[in-house]
């Protein structure tokens, strides 16, 4: 009850996903196998990318219980705005990716399991899961603990399977993908496809507009994957996919190919598209990154002092540029401590 107190007062500071322009994510099928792709579209611009080798543990006691712990099992990569341990999305060493992207507030039943936070949660799969099948197990064992914004997640593996997981009164809820492609914005996934109904091409005499709000984005997408050979799909199409439902505030854009373990990205004001294969830097022991808006960093361990100067960047920021609440600057502060805690025990 009082994490849902806190959201629905954070709440209050921003529009609903529906009326404000935010994240596009989409999963596709290709000859090269599977990819799944996302715009970041935030005010606030600050993040890293870090490298979690596997065997690291993790402890998220101090904010849920102590069943909230683990080592983890294969390596990933992450990009994380949140600091160390509380991840955006990223895809692992068996070709599992994951990203999440802000809804509407679903309200839980208070339920058995794992508790985690909503990007705790995306931590724990790439840590534990190495396909969709095991991403179905273990989303019937945890218990979403909502800390700052209420998120649905889009998942994709490398064998070709992918699907929208949700929060619903019981649980989490897979919405698993019927095509070679799925599409997600910020509006709930059967919203979004009734909405989708209403134009031509799909059932219905609208004409697609190219529009910022949540649900037009999702048409825009859904529209050109329908119309393309997405057999024949490759990382440039995805990104101009994405460039189609770009924003002003549009941070960075990903393409997380499943096949060959590679994390394709670009920062907004930049052309040049980044590459990181896990088989690569696999080798390294501890927990590196880069600071996604220096184009030129090369992976370095990181530090506390690093992982705790993005965090403090980010709270200012969310206190300057968005004016949010106390109790928001409160859960940001745990947060804090909570992944410095993490990175000093590895």
């Amino acid at each position: 009850m009082k994490n849902l107190l806190i959201v629905l007062i954070i709440l209050i500071t921003f529009k609903s996903p529906a009326q404000n322009p935010g994240c596009t994510a989409f999963s596709v099928n290709t000859k090269m196998g599977t990819v799944l792709c996302k715009n970041f579209d935030w005010e606030i611009p600050d993040g890293y990318l870090i490298f979690n080798p596997s065997k690291v543990k993790r402890e998220y006691s101090d904010l849920h219980s102590d069943s909230s712990k683990w080592i983890s099992k294969y390596s990933n990569i992450t990009f994380n705005h949140f600091g160390y341990g509380f991840p955006l999305g990223g895809i692992n060493e068996k070709g599992l990716a994951i990203e999440e992207l802000s809804t509407i507030p679903v309200s839980q039943l208070e339920i058995s399991g794992k508790p985690l936070n909503e990007f705790s949660f995306i931590q724990y799969l790439l840590d534990n899961c190495k396909n969709m099948n095991e991403v179905r197990s273990a989303a019937k064992n945890v218990f979403i603990e909502t800390m700052l914004f209420p998120i649905h997640y889009i998942a994709a593996d490398r064998e070709g399977n992918s699907a929208v997981i949700g929060l619903s009164q019981i649980g989490l809820k897979i919405f698993e993908s019927q095509n070679n492609f799925q599409v997600i914005s910020n509006n709930l996934l059967d919203e979004s496809k009734k909405y989708l109904k209403r134009f031509t091409g799909f059932g219905g005499e609208l004409e697609i507009t190219n529009s910022a709000g949540s649900n037009d984005r999702y048409v825009t997408v859904s529209n050109l994957l329908h119309k393309s050979e997405i057999i024949d799909l490759n990382v440039l199409d995805c990104f101009a996919f994405l460039d189609s439902v770009k924003q002003h505030d549009t941070q960075w854009q990903i393409v997380y190919d499943c096949s060959t373990l590679a994390v394709n990205f670009r920062i907004r004001d930049f052309d040049i598209i980044r590459q990181f294969k896990i088989h690569e830097i696999n080798q390294l022991k501890k927990v590196s990154y880069i600071n996604l808006f220096d184009p030129e960093e090369s992976l370095k361990v990181l530090s506390k002092e690093e992982n705790e100067s993005l965090l403090d960047e980010v709270i200012f920021e969310y206190k300057k540029i968005l004016n949010v609440k106390n109790s928001m600057m409160n859960v940001l502060g745990r947060i804090k401590e909570v992944s410095s805690k993490m990175i000093e025990k590895n």
